[in-house]
C-alpha cells in the first residue's frame, strides 16, 4: 500500500513541514531524498602527498554523485583497499613510492578489470601518457588543469569514454592511422 512507500512517508513529511511554516526543514528532508536516489559513483585516490589527496577528495566529495570511499599514499595499501572497498575508479599520480602509479593501473586492470582507472599527475603527458593509456587507464590529466577540468576527465571515465588532452589524442590517432604528424618547416 502506498502507506508503506517510504517515497510516499517522505513527501508527506515535507508537506506537513512546509505547511505549518518549516520551509528550512522540509527543503533539508526534501535534499536528503534526492540525494539518496542518486547512484554514488565510488572513487578511490592513490597520491605519495597527503595535501594533495585532501585536496582531489574535497573536489570528488563536492559533487552530488560522487564520493572518496577511500586513499592511500602507495600502490600496495592500494591494491588491498580497491580489493576490499570496490571503487568504480581509482585515480593515481605516477610517482609512488615502491611500484609507479603506471604498474598499479596495469596492476588493477588484470586484476579488477571493470574498476577504471585515470593518472592525475605532474608528469608531461608527451612522454608518460601512452603508457599510462596502454598500461590500462582510461585517461591522463595534469595535475595543472583547473578542477573543473578534472572533474570532466571523472565524469567522462565513468561514463566509459577516455579521456586525454587534445594534443595526445591527435597523436595518438596519427600513430594508428599511420600518418606522420606535419611539422613546421625551420626557415633556416
Amino acid at each position: 500500500s502506498c502507506k508503506n512507500d517510504p517515497h510516499i512517508q517522505i513527501v508527506s513529511r515535507f508537506l506537513l513541514l512546509y505547511s505549518r511554516g518549516y520551509a528550512r526543514r522540509a527543503r533539508v528532508l526534501w535534499d536528503g531524498m534526492k540525494k539518496e536516489e542518486q547512484p554514488t559513483w565510488k572513487v578511490y585516490l592513490v597520491d605519495d602527498h597527503p595535501i594533495v589527496r585532501m585536496g582531489i577528495e574535497q573536489i570528488v566529495n563536492a559533487e552530488a554523485d560522487m564520493e572518496v570511499c577511500g586513499a592511500s599514499g602507495n600502490a600496495e595499501d592500494a591494491r588491498r583497499d580497491v580489493s576490499r572497498l570496490s571503487p568504480h575508479l581509482v585515480i593515481a599520480d605516477i610517482s609512488l613510492s615502491g611500484t609507479s602509479g603506471i604498474e598499479l593501473v596495469r596492476a588493477l586492470k588484470t586484476r579488477f578489470p571493470e574498476v577504471k582507472a585515470i593518472i592525475l599527475t605532474m608528469h608531461d603527458e608527451a612522454i608518460y601518457a601512452e603508457r599510462a593509456i596502454r598500461a590500462g587507464a582510461r585517461g591522463y590529466i595534469m595535475k595543472r588543469e583547473a578542477s573543473d577540468k578534472v572533474l570532466e576527465g571523472i565524469r567522462a571515465i565513468l561514463a566509459g569514454r577516455v579521456f586525454v588532452s587534445d594534443r595526445i589524442a591527435a597523436g595518438i590517432l596519427d600513430k594508428v592511422s599511420g600518418h606522420s604528424p606535419s611539422r613546421p618547416r625551420s626557415p633556416m
